[in-house]
């Protein structure tokens, strides 16, 4: 698998796709590219980090309205097998794992990386399978669009993007949420997560020459009118605050001659592990974004934040 280190712009890429992560989140990149392949719109290259890569590898496959159906189906089959009660709050032990195809909680394992003998608490050998068995791209470079999947070096914390190879392995890297998914050694690195270097990697659409960027986003901190109340509720919030605030910066600096437009997300009310509002924000996200391209797309910070730019 192939490492891309070069900074010289591809020719013939003006416009990109670019998918953030964020975990179950990663449903409303679904409506978003329904969207967008229902109005015709489409790129040459496409850019995806974490659960962003998967949608990205998915829709680089198939960049069409059949594609994005294909897609759509997985994800609400994910929903479908969803058992997270700690998250959803129906504490049953006798389910945990059996059906999730994410993030399947087995007592051994969760113990032994709560003990620290292990580096993380869920295998990630039941989301593989489901790769295995779904992911329609095999190869990045087999895509009929270019692909680069993000992830990040554990040792340096330098972003490493993959444009050939095993798609899986890639895939698998970009969406090794530290601490819950163990890391993937790939090429002699040790990579998790793609968002922990870059969540949201414009830079590295516009370093291979994208001059129009349409950012995917995967859900976002929101204005709230009173703090949450729980202890994953308050750091959800944060985490999702801190990700808008350097979506905000790359916006404001963006280079001349490069056009950012960012699909707006709905708001969301459960946890990035939770898939239980999975047909909601596919749905939600899609009339958004519909919306949205009604009004031209507009550039800027509007978008991120739900209020009015200031740049």
């Amino acid at each position: 698998m192939a490492v891309c280190r070069a900074r010289a712009p591809l020719l013939g890429v003006p416009t990109a796709f670019v998918l953030s992560g964020g975990g179950s989140y990663g449903a409303m990149q679904v409506g978003m590219l329904r969207a967008l392949a229902a109005r015709g719109v489409q790129p040459d290259l496409v850019v995806g980090a974490s659960v962003g890569a998967l949608n990205g590898a998915w829709f680089a496959a198939s960049p069409d309205t059949q594609g994005v159906d294909g897609l759509t189906r997985l994800w609400r089959e994910l929903e479908a097998h969803e058992v997270f009660p700690v998250v959803r709050g129906r504490l049953r032990p006798w389910r945990l794992g059996r059906h999730n195809h994410v993030f399947p909680l087995r007592p051994w394992p969760l113990l032994l990386g709560a003990l620290g003998r292990r580096d993380h608490l869920v295998s990630n050998r039941a989301f593989r399978a489901f790769l295995q068995e779904r992911l329609p791209l095999k190869r990045l470079e087999a895509g009929r669009l270019p692909l680069h999947v993000v992830a990040t070096d554990l040792l340096d914390g330098q972003m490493v993007a993959f444009r050939e190879g095993d798609a899986i392995p890639a895939v698998l890297a970009s969406s090794a949420l530290p601490g819950v998914f163990p890391p993937v050694s790939l090429n002699g690195r040790l990579l998790v997560d793609g968002g922990v270097a870059d969540n949201t990697p414009v830079d590295h659409a516009v370093e291979l020459g994208a001059t129009e960027i349409y950012v995917l986003p995967a859900g976002f901190g929101r204005r709230l009118a009173s703090a949450p109340k729980k202890a994953l509720g308050v750091g959800a919030h944060s985490l999702g605050l801190a990700l808008e605030q350097r979506l905000i910066t790359a916006v404001h600096r963006t280079q001349p001659g490069v056009t950012l437009r960012v699909a707006p997300s709905p708001p969301v009310r459960v946890l990035p592990l939770d898939f239980a509002t999975t047909s909601e924000l596919i749905d939600t996200a899609e009339a958004l974004t519909s919306d949205w391209l009604d009004a031209g797309a507009p550039e800027g910070e509007e978008a991120v934040t739900g209020e009015p730019g200031t740049s």
